[in-house]
């Protein structure tokens, strides 16, 4: 929620329920009870979302809305999503199905594949099972269109050839390894970097039915340490800060 705005701003005012994106800046990342943003970053929060959701939505969403673009995914796209389950992914593949793509989810465990599929995923397989290139190539017998990685290793790479000639791959910065492309496979990097056009585009997707930003667990600002080691273990979704009980909560990104 809004606290306060400059003389400049029209787009807001005080009081106005909103997420909003503080990325990457110059002086380092904190956690705080109050941060200060600029206007383009920030968004009003879609009516279908709680406070704890919008507080988990602006950077996995403006992650996965850029390299889905990047993808060009639309009506009858094959799309292979690795890392489906995280905090980015299950963002990705809820707007990859209203953006018209058939998914093929790769999940994290037997709990993430159960999400994945509540979720709206055409299939759904355990990345750590060992038929899962099996299973891909049954899902598309003449190859991927496209391909979003989330996650690395080895595992992923082995699936990448399964992207046809004049497919395409893309990965958020941060995946290492970095996924490589087979000759006649384009490879791009988009990060998640928001501005208006963007959020405005993520929220008319978001409101199209019900979406879920999925909250693993919640902490104290107190507790931000204890979020980090949460953070090492395995979980679905996304970790959030909420500053205190009366207050609106903080997103801590994962992937």
């Amino acid at each position: 929620m809004i606290a306060a705005v400059g003389d400049r701003v029209k787009r807001f005012a005080v009081g106005d329920r909103v997420y909003a994106q503080s990325f990457m800046n110059d002086k380092g990342g904190s956690y705080a009870q109050y941060v200060v943003v600029s206007e383009k970053t920030v968004a009003p929060m879609p009516d279908r979302l709680d406070m704890l959701m919008a507080g988990g939505l602006p950077i996995a969403g403006a992650t996965a809305l850029r390299n889905l673009e990047a993808l060009g995914t639309g009506n009858e796209i094959k799309l292979m999503l690795w890392g489906a389950s995280g905090g980015v992914g299950h963002v990705a593949l809820q707007l990859a199905k209203r953006m018209g793509a058939s998914v093929f989810a790769i999940a994290s465990g037997a709990d993430g594949v159960e999400l994945v599929k509540q979720l709206g995923a055409d299939e759904a397989v355990d990345g750590r099972s060992d038929d899962v290139v099996q299973r891909a190539r049954a899902f598309a017998p003449d190859g991927f269109d496209t391909a979003l990685v989330l996650v690395g290793g080895d595992d992923v790479q082995s699936t990448l050839c399964l992207v046809r000639r004049g497919g395409i791959i893309a990965f958020p910065n941060g995946v290492m390894p970095e996924p490589k492309a087979l000759d006649g496979v384009e490879l791009k990097k988009a990060n998640g970097f928001a501005d208006p056009m963007l959020f405005d585009r993520l929220n008319r997707l978001v409101s199209v039915g019900e979406f879920q930003v999925r909250i693993a667990q919640t902490f104290g600002l107190e507790e931000a340490a204890l979020a980090h080691s949460a953070m090492k273990q395995h979980y679905l979704g996304k970790i959030v800060l909420r500053v205190s009980s009366e207050s609106e909560p903080i997103e801590r990104m994962s992937l």
